[in-house]
């Protein structure tokens, strides 16, 4: 590399007297200091070669011109200081995330299916035949809770301060990251602010990414139930009392459901029943609902490290039946 193609030469632009610098393959040929300047001086003074506030691309090239464009082009050599210009742009674009690694690359349909084929296998949320609520099309993989909205998004934006949590890079394209994965689980302490490429990262080494953003593992009381009621009726919100009252972390158990008679209210209806009663205790961690399956028994062998317990309440609160709501009102409807 030779000193003169390092130094840079100070040209006058002709539209806008502006000083700026080029090397020295361009200080003959050099006239504007951007496009803009070339665009408004050949329209004026040049009898209008190109269109007013024209910019890059709307000047189309004859056939001909790209012919010989192309033709003094072939054999050019770039220089390794070129070369690494080029380089190190490209470099801080991508560390930027304004472009991606394999920007400009195809791949062929085989390899596109291997990479599909490798990546689902290596998923275990998405086999859905492990879980019976995924078999039975009661749930879906994609389902989020009610409170995992743009206010719920806005309070952790505003809490991490629009700053990504891993690379800490500020503004861009936000996402709300779920630390424990599990997207129903809402709780603002589960929730982190991380970029668009820093949160594609997260799909890989789940176990790494729970322990860098210090996933706390918490222990909960279950409340298991069908809850068949448009909203928990009295007994049930004793109950969810009596262990908040205790310091504990309520997990309610909703129980899926046939769809027939006696189950008329489907998953998301009863959620969304316990989101709106509990959204404080659900953001804050306290609580938690989740989907089961129809469990009908409950079998433990040798001792074990839970226990079981009947919490019991008053004989009035004890003989409300959520049956006997739904009738009455049936009859009200009526």
């Amino acid at each position: 590399m030779t000193d003169r193609n390092i130094k840079k030469y100070k040209i006058k632009c002709l539209n806008c007297g502006r000083i700026f610098d080029v090397p020295y393959c361009r200080k003959d040929s050099a006239k504007y200091c951007c496009r803009k300047c070339q665009n408004y001086y050949q329209n004026k003074y040049l009898g209008g070669k190109f269109k007013k506030g024209n910019t890059y691309g709307e000047y189309k090239r004859t056939n001909e011109t790209k012919k010989k464009n192309s033709s003094s082009l072939k054999g050019h050599k770039i220089s390794d200081f070129t070369k690494k210009k080029i380089s190190d742009k490209i470099k801080k674009l991508w560390k930027d995330g304004k472009i991606s690694g394999l920007t400009g690359k195809q791949f062929t349909k085989d390899h596109k299916d291997k990479i599909k084929k490798s990546h689902w296998a290596n998923q275990p949320n998405y086999k859905k035949t492990l879980n019976p609520l995924f078999k039975a099309k009661k749930i879906s993989d994609t389902d989020y809770s009610t409170l995992f909205n743009k206010e719920t998004k806005k309070i952790i934006f505003e809490r991490d301060n629009y700053t990504c949590q891993n690379c800490k890079k500020r503004g861009g394209v936000l996402h709300c990251h779920h630390i424990d994965y599990l997207k129903y689980n809402t709780s603002l302490d589960n929730l982190i602010t991380l970029c668009n490429r820093c949160h594609g990262k997260t799909n890989k080494n789940r176990e790494y990414w729970k322990k860098k953003f210090s996933y706390n593992h918490k222990e909960y009381s279950l409340f298991l139930g069908r809850f068949q009621v448009p909203e928990p009726h009295d007994g049930h919100k004793k109950i969810i009392d009596v262990l908040l009252k205790e310091g504990k972390n309520v997990c309610i158990g909703l129980r899926a459901n046939s769809g027939d008679k006696k189950n008329p209210l489907n998953f998301y209806s009863r959620r969304e029943a316990f989101e709106r009663i509990y959204k404080a205790e659900i953001l804050s961690g306290k609580m938690i609902v989740i989907p089961l399956p129809d469990i009908k028994e409950i079998i433990h062998g040798r001792e074990v490290g839970w226990t079981i317990r009947q919490i019991h309440l008053d004989k009035e609160i004890e003989n409300i039946s959520a049956t006997s709501i739904r009738n009455e009102n049936k009859k009200n409807k009526k």
